[in-house]
């Protein structure tokens, strides 16, 4: 189950290829270097002498070197005057790590200084022993926390030792730990990290035993190095696996480690702010550790004090989760335990001190979290800039930005980036950091993104008026979403692509409230534009990856045996990622139930890295914005009687953007309890089939929602648009994606006696809606397929799963089947088997089946067939090879699902789009099969007419309210089913009519030719 094999024995030649290239800097291996390097030996009478006293030493530990430090004191001023700068080289360095292991750190830092001064002064630039210094002075930054130089020094440490004519083996293995350990601490280039990460695995791997203590302590940096590119996704697999290789090595490697890799998944829980499965993972340890020689047998003295410092590990581990929990108080005792033990100024009790004091923020105790700040502040002060300062202003921001102390706020946010990137550290302070090809941490992108947002507030408090201020916000927001794309991109799972969605939606939130109050001091063309870019960037990122990732593969040169297997490999993936969670879900994270599907899911996931690397051989980029709505100079592109109205739903507000052919709007509302009861019991009242009792309040209540709703979220903009718009696309965000607009009411109404003649929207205007402003709205597909429509039929048949029979499908398609050419399946020939092998072929695609939404889980929305394996999910519809412009999803909740900050619902419809499907009709809620099955009729009525599929909606729907009674006309029968993408015009055929042309074109030919044939017969036949 190792990840040992998995990360290097199945490789694929595309992969070793690759690694071979990244790693060529950094694979100095003996067998390379024995070629032209000879091994690295040192030796002259002075040397020899103080390798015998510090052999003397190590034999003696009380004498802490005392007779190798006096020894190379007395000897210095010699080899001074002598001039060997070699031997004068060497002493400096031993004389630095003397005085380093006696603690003298000052000292040793000098003494280092002196042995790389002396080499580079002295001796040639390749020279072996300037390695060495490099690598001591490296060394004590290192140690003590100065991680940046010490990152720089053991850099030139490898360069130079490179370069040399000698090599030493053991030698290299330790300063590529170091320099791992410098970067990791530092938050440094994180590209270089993952490399070293994979060296070092490597390095342990070829040995001819491998000590599976050694593989446990690498294996533990691969969920820290996932964990900081924020791809907590892969994090938590190799912390699942790190877990199951400790059990299952259990008599193999050390006690401690086995403490850390539980530590590591804990932590990696509470990165992901999974904070109840973190605290079981906490609560287990510590419950199988309360007596310790119980649980792991006898230990020596050392190995019990690291098991011990790992449980107080586990342990604030904890409190920092119940913090997460808003269990502050018995968070805050825990840590003031634990810093009360361990009274040394380290790193550890120093994060402790800022958890006490975000737990004393958590409790609005604000002078006593000043006071925790200022004492943490007092100690790290000297040792900036430093990346445990970030956490500590991180912490500080939030303490003023709560005490309405913006200035303060935004200055401890500053202090944040500057601690968290060196190169800003005495930039501008409204100037962006400039990044020198550093991939950032998700906790800098995180202080970036704080500071944007204390900007805002900044702003809005103090400087009022201030253009520079909202640039500078705006600024951040932009740069700080192009570091962010681009460490997505090399995220390995979709869920941490979701995380980032859901963390920095605020980031996007501080871009577009500085471009409103840019618009409204008047800068009304460059607020509006920015906004604009700000709702594109924020919105469906992952429906855009993917649906972009499919056009470009389905457009090129790629093979189709690997189209399959990519493919098949995807769907696979998605259906263990669903299996995981499940499991998740009843089992504890360490379980080994958990653990063999996440290994099952590592594999995969590797072998589709691979994959992707290959089928990116074949793929051109192709950067093309001509597809953007709102794009610069793009007025003319919306018709006179359209309007463009997208959302974009922040914490405590909803921004409102409006355009169309003349005018562009930009409002805002805010969010508060009445908004929020309307709006739930509107879709509550609306999704839900009408009750007889208490008819009257709920009509009352329902017209004083649609009506208070509309005048939140479309009035302010309608009301400025031109009077002749008729036609509406809607763009909506989060929660909002639920609900039908039309059923809006437009206009109070006193006393309303029914549901049948309220002023709805839909009475007034089309409606559209999109998931993205990232789509050309006027965009025309033209047909690919070579037959016209596809329907299928739900009955239940044999069936015995559960589903109930859809009597009204039986109407539905017949009635398509007498008026439309096509191919209908009723029954059991209507199965997802038929459907995925013979979908392709046509233009229009009708499912009449049942559908079924599971809001718990993104992977579960699906359409119901026919027959056994009847089950149709997003990942099958990937090698169906669609080439429909057009699909109805005539089914219970095509269009519900999980609501996802900045994704919207991962619906079944969802799917059908990520594919290439341009227009879809989809229900947003469980519907009645009858009322279905008229509205699809009467829709496809008007298709067949050539009416627009949004247009042909509408007027469905309000033919039905024309038709309809006070009972049948509340919006639960007319209002659910919606169109969604480009409002596509299907230019359908009646077969019954072809063939009636078809035979009277051919009477019409055999009148005209038949008598002119007889009459020639007639002319030979007598001779003419």
């Amino acid at each position: 189950m190792s990840l040992l094999p998995r990360c290097y024995s199945n490789f694929t030649l595309l992969s070793w290829l690759l690694l071979i290239f990244l790693c060529a800097q950094l694979n100095a291996q003996q067998s390379d270097f024995s070629k032209v390097k000879t091994p690295f030996e040192f030796k002259n009478t002075w040397v020899n002498q103080l390798n015998e006293k510090l052999k003397e030493d190590r034999q003696n530990p009380y004498l802490m070197n005392a007779n190798s430090l006096e020894y190379i004191q007395s000897i210095l001023p010699q080899v001074e005057t002598s001039k060997d700068y070699e031997t004068l080289t060497f002493l400096f360095e031993r004389n630095a790590m003397i005085l380093y292991s006696m603690r003298r750190d000052s000292l040793a830092l000098a003494s280092a200084n002196k042995s790389v001064e002396t080499a580079k002064k002295h001796l040639p630039k390749n020279h072996f022993l300037l390695s060495r210094a490099y690598f001591r002075r490296g060394y004590i930054e290192h140690s003590t926390n100065n991680f940046y130089n010490a990152g720089s020094d053991l850099d030139s440490a490898q360069t130079v030792y490179q370069a040399s004519k000698n090599y030493d083996s053991a030698y290299y293995e330790t300063l590529i730990e170091y320099k791992y350990y410098a970067y990791s601490y530092g938050e440094m280039n994180l590209d270089t990290l993952a490399k070293y990460l994979e060296k070092r695995m490597e390095t342990r791997l070829s040995k001819e035993n491998p000590n599976p203590d050694e593989i446990l302590y690498v294996m533990n940096d691969f969920a820290k190095v996932y964990m900081q590119k924020g791809d907590y996704a892969q994090a938590l697999a190799y912390a699942i696996e790190e877990v199951a290789y400790s059990k299952e090595k259990h008599d193999s490697v050390s006690k401690s480690r086995y403490i850390d890799s539980r530590f590591n998944l804990g932590n990696v829980l509470y990165k992901m702010k999974d904070f109840e499965r973190g605290l079981k993972v906490c609560n287990e340890l510590i419950s199988e550790t309360k007596n310790i020689t119980q649980f792991f047998g006898p230990l020596s003295p050392k190995e019990r004090e690291r098991v011990e410092n790992g449980i107080i590990g586990i342990k604030a581990l904890k409190a920092a989760i119940l913090l997460g929990l808003k269990r502050y108080e018995e968070s805050i005792k825990s840590l003031q335990e634990i810093v009360k033990v361990n009274d040394t100024e380290s790193r550890f009790t120093i994060q402790q001190k800022i958890n006490i004091a975000n737990g004393l923020l958590g409790l609005k105790n604000y002078e006593d979290a000043k006071s925790y700040i200022e004492d943490v502040l007092n100690e790290l002060r000297p040792t900036f800039p430093n990346k445990q300062a970030e956490s500590l202003f991180n912490v500080a921001g939030s303490l003023y930005q709560e005490l309405g102390k913006a200035e303060l706020s935004f200055n401890y946010y500053d202090s944040a980036v500057r601690n968290s990137i060196p190169e800003y550290y005495t930039a501008d302070i409204l100037g962006f950091p400039e990044i020198k090809n550093q991939k950032l941490t998700i906790t800098a992108l995180s202080s970036l993104r704080d500071k944007a947002i204390s900007l805002i507030s900044y702003y809005n408090q103090s400087l009022k008026d201030s253009l520079n201020v909202l640039l500078s916000a705006s600024n951040y927001a932009s740069n700080t979403h192009n570091i962010l794309m681009s460490s997505r991109q090399e995220l390995m799972r979709t869920e941490g692509k979701l995380f980032l969605s859901e963390n920095f939606k605020s980031l996007y939130e501080a871009g577009i409230e500085a471009s409103y109050l840019m618009f409204n001091l008047g800068n009304k063309k460059l607020g509006f534009e920015n906004a604009s870019e700000f709702f594109r960037l924020s919105k469906a990122v992952l429906f855009l990856e993917q649906s972009g990732e499919f056009g470009k593969i389905q457009n090129s040169n790629v093979p189709q045996y690997l189209r399959n297997e990519f493919y098949q490999l995807k769907t696979e993936i998605e259906g263990l990622n669903s299996t995981f969670y499940s499991i998740l879900d009843k089992s504890s994270p360490t379980s080994d139930s958990v653990g063999r599907i996440n290994n099952r899911l590592l594999n995969a996931s590797e072998k589709l890295k691979d994959l992707k690397d290959s089928v990116s051989l074949f793929l051109e980029d192709q950067i093309n914005d001509d597809h953007l709505i709102f794009k610069s100079g793009n007025t003319d592109r919306i018709a006179e009687n359209k309007a463009i109205i997208e959302f974009f739903v922040g914490e405590n507000q909803i921004f409102l953007l409006g355009k169309s052919a003349n005018k562009q709007v930009f409002e805002r509302v805010d969010i508060d309890e009445r908004f929020k009861n309307s709006f739930n019991d509107l879709i509550s009242e609306v999704g839900n089939r009408p009750q007889l009792s208490d008819y009257e309040n709920k009509l009352r209540a329902f017209c004083e929602n649609a009506e208070y709703i509309y005048s939140l979220l479309l009035k302010p903009v309608i009301d400025q648009l031109d009077s002749k718009i008729n036609e509406l696309t809607i763009i909506p965000d989060e929660y909002l994606s639920r609900l039908p607009f039309e059923t809006l009411i437009t206009s109070k109404v006193e006393n309303p006696r029914s549901f049948k003649n309220l002023p709805y929207l839909i009475n007034s205007h089309v409606i559209n809606y999109q998931l993205s402003s990232d789509r050309d709205l006027n965009k025309t597909t033209a047909k690919k397929s070579s037959k016209n429509l596809m329907g299928i039929g739900y009955s239940q048949g044999d069936n015995n799963l559960g589903f109930a029979a859809l009597p009204g499908t039986d109407r539905e398609i017949k009635y398509l089947q007498s008026k439309i050419e096509g191919d209908y399946y009723l029954g059991n020939e209507g199965t997802k088997s038929v459907f995925l092998k013979t979908a392709k072929d046509y233009d229009v695609l009708h499912l009449a089946i049942h559908g079924l939404a599971d809001s718990t889980g993104k992977y579960e929305s699906k359409l119901i067939f026919n027959g056994k394996d009847n089950v149709l999910k997003t990942s099958d519809l990937y090698l169906a090879g669609l080439q429909a412009r057009l699909a109805i999803l005539s089914a219970c909740e095509s269009g519900v699902g999980e609501i996802n900050k900045g994704e919207g619902a991962f619906s079944i419809a969802r799917g059908f789009a990520i594919v290439g499907v341009p227009s879809i009709v989809m229900s947003l809620w469980s519907v009645n099969d009858k009322v279905t099955s008229e509205l699809m009729v009467n829709t496809h009525k008007l298709l067949n007419e050539k009416v627009p599929i949004n247009r042909a909606i509408g007027q469905t729907k309000r033919d039905y309210l024309q038709n309809s009674d006070n009972y049948t006309a509340h919006p639960y029968y007319w209002a659910a089913f919606i169109s969604l993408g480009s409002p596509i015009t299907i230019e359908t055929t009646n077969q019954s009519w072809v063939n009636i042309v078809l035979i009277a074109s051919v009477t019409a030919l055999l009148l005209i030719f038949l008598p002119l044939w007889r009459k020639k017969k007639s002319d030979q036949s007598s001779g003419v």
